[in-house]
């Protein structure tokens, strides 16, 4: 015999609806969230629930109008949602997560207390160095975290089109193959508009990118700590004296905020609603 659903007169479904309303399991799920919880700013996450409406707010689009297992194409919503609700979304979370903590770090690097003093102490002269490994953690974090961020929205883009694919830098590949749609086409300029900006995370047609030199090669530091007569500040890559590592990182949290947008918006546009 087949076990039936739990309802609300079952007697075990009230237990555990009665312990997970007690004021206890309450703060309990509280402190969970306070110690380790962490949410996407609402100029991020407004994309994804916006998305996320179209997609299931009646009238639904035809791709998730018939939706659940016994849909003939369930593997390809089921994808579709775990990619781009599941992973791209929590890998984005990630991106401003590793942003937080490379920017309270940077901070509390240049708070030293007698900064001043050390400015006046070097003069012309200057020095580098010193154990910044937390940074460079870090940055680590934050590069593999956004590449993974536009890996997953590709293959939530492919699940649209019923294919498996799962690298934003080779998206142009996939999306060819269905330039008929005008959507599609969209997406390809999008594509082209945004990976000049975007070389540390994927590379381009000269030089691999930082993440798969961190992945497969070698240590790249966030930046080398300086202090001569312009002051002191992170050098490496993309750095120098006048800019600071959070502004380089903050420029491409916003890339990432105006990508995701406008991709979002514009696979709205290959999913019609049902009239």
């Amino acid at each position: 015999m087949s076990a039936t659903p739990a309802t609300n007169e079952d007697p075990v479904f009230q237990q555990m609806s009665e312990l997970y309303a007690h004021p206890v399991v309450q703060d309990f799920y509280h402190h969970v969230e306070v110690v380790a919880g962490f949410e996407l700013p609402p100029s991020i996450k407004s994309s994804f629930q916006r998305y996320h409406r179209h997609c299931f707010d009646d009238p639904k689009p035809a791709f998730t109008a018939d939706w659940g297992e016994s849909s003939p194409i369930w593997q390809w919503q089921k994808l579709h949602s775990e990619s781009i609700f599941g992973s791209s979304q929590s890998a984005i979370a990630a991106v401003l997560y590793h942003r937080e903590n490379l920017l309270r770090l940077e901070r509390d690097v240049l708070s030293f207390v007698d900064l001043d003093k050390l400015k006046e102490l070097v003069g012309k002269s200057g020095f580098g160095g010193g154990n910044t490994q937390k940074l460079d953690f870090e940055y680590h974090g934050f590069v593999f975290a956004y590449r993974r961020g536009l890996d997953y929205l590709a293959r939530g883009i492919a699940a649209l089109l019923k294919e498996h694919f799962h690298s934003f830098r080779r998206l142009p590949t996939l999306l060819h193959n269905h330039s008929k749609h005008d959507w599609v086409c969209r997406l390809i300029d999008l594509h082209q508009q945004y990976s000049p900006e975007l070389e540390t995370f994927l590379g381009s047609d000269d030089e691999r990118s930082t993440r798969d030199r961190i992945a497969h090669y070698l240590h790249v530091p966030a930046g080398c700590l300086n202090a001569n007569a312009l002051g002191v500040f992170f050098a490496g890559e993309s750095l120098d004296h006048s800019k600071r590592l959070g502004d380089v990182i903050d420029n491409y949290v916003r890339t990432l905020r105006s990508l995701m947008r406008d991709f979002l918006s514009t696979m709205m546009e290959g999913l019609p609603k049902k009239i």
